[in-house]
Parts: structure tokens; C-alpha cells; sequence
């Protein structure tokens, strides 16, 4: 595990991806980049292949990397307050992917491939920018939780009546 919190780091420390310590950084199961001041990610960030959580929260993040999809056993993502409009197209890649925290962001949909994230379990998008639950969340069977709260919510499609696996829904 790495945490390199409240560092006011403008950018991800070379050594984290660096080939040369390729050993060390291959075993490496959680990282956490929180409270910096990173606006980017580097895009060879998923040469951690290992890297099951990621916590890239307070920080000034616009958008991921395109390689970002390439953690292929990312598990649990948390990007909390920043200031992502989008998440990446093919984000649908992450097939272990089961929780993710996307509070206080700019986001108004998410890419249809998000469906294809077979084990996604809860997603938190509160406080950011949506009006309509986004549809192809309906796809993701595996959703138990789902938080919408503080957004501008008007309309919840009726595929969402079908999701069997859903316990929570959070709309305030």
C-alpha cells in the first residue's frame, strides 16, 4: 500500500510507474494520491497491474488517461471532488470493477460500456452535474447501490424498475 496524502503534489511521483522498479511497483495493491493537487494522471499509471484500489480524491482531475482502462484489477476507484466532466469512453474494460466514488464532480452521464462492468457493485455519483439517470446504468445487474443525491435528477427511466439486484437508490 501507498499513500502520499496532503502533499500538494502536482504531479504522480516517476518512481510509482518507473520501469526500473518494476518488481516493487507490480505487487503494489492500493494507492492513494488524496488531498494533492494533481490535475492529470500519468498515462502509463496502469503499468501497476497489480493496483486493486485507487484513491485520486481532492485533487483537480479533468479527465483520466485513455491507458487508465488497462488496470485490469482495479477494484475500487475513488475520485471524489474533482472536476471530471467525463469518464473514459471504454471504461467498461474494468471487469473487476465493483465500487466506485464519483462525488462532487462535473459528470453528466457515463459511457454505455459502463454495463460491460459485470462485478460493479455501488456507484456514487452525488453532487455532480446529471438530470437523467443515466439509462445504460439499467444494464448493470450487479448494482446493489446506486447514489444520485444533490444532482438535478427530473427523470428515471422505467428500464430501472427491472433491476432486481438494486437495494439502494439515493435520489435527493
Amino acid at each position: 500500500e501507498i499513500e502520499l496524502i496532503e502533499l500538494e503534489l502536482l504531479s504522480v511521483p516517476t518512481e510509482l510507474t518507473d520501469d526500473d522498479v518494476g518488481k516493487v511497483t507490480s505487487t503494489i495493491r492500493s494507492v492513494s494520491l488524496a488531498s494533492n493537487k494533481l490535475s492529470t494522471l500519468p498515462s502509463d499509471m496502469y503499468s501497476l497491474e497489480a493496483l486493486a484500489a485507487l484513491d485520486l480524491s481532492e485533487n483537480n482531475i479533468h479527465e483520466l488517461p485513455e491507458g487508465f482502462v488497462e488496470m485490469k484489477n482495479l477494484e475500487a476507484l475513488y475520485l471524489d471532488d474533482n472536476k471530471l466532466r467525463n469518464v473514459p469512453v471504454d471504461f467498461g474494460r474494468l471487469k473487476k470493477f465493483r465500487y466506485a466514488s464519483l462525488n462532487r464532480n462535473r459528470l453528466t452521464t457515463f459511457p454505455p460500456s459502463i454495463r460491460k462492468c459485470k462485478q460493479l457493485q455501488v456507484l456514487r455519483a452525488d453532487n455532480n452535474k446529471f438530470i437523467i439517470l443515466p439509462q445504460t446504468l439499467s444494464l448493470c445487474q450487479t448494482l446493489q447501490e446506486m447514489s444520485f443525491s444533490d444532482n438535478s435528477i427530473q427523470t428515471v427511466p422505467m428500464l430501472f424498475n427491472k433491476m432486481k439486484g438494486i437495494r439502494k437508490l439515493f435520489l435527493e
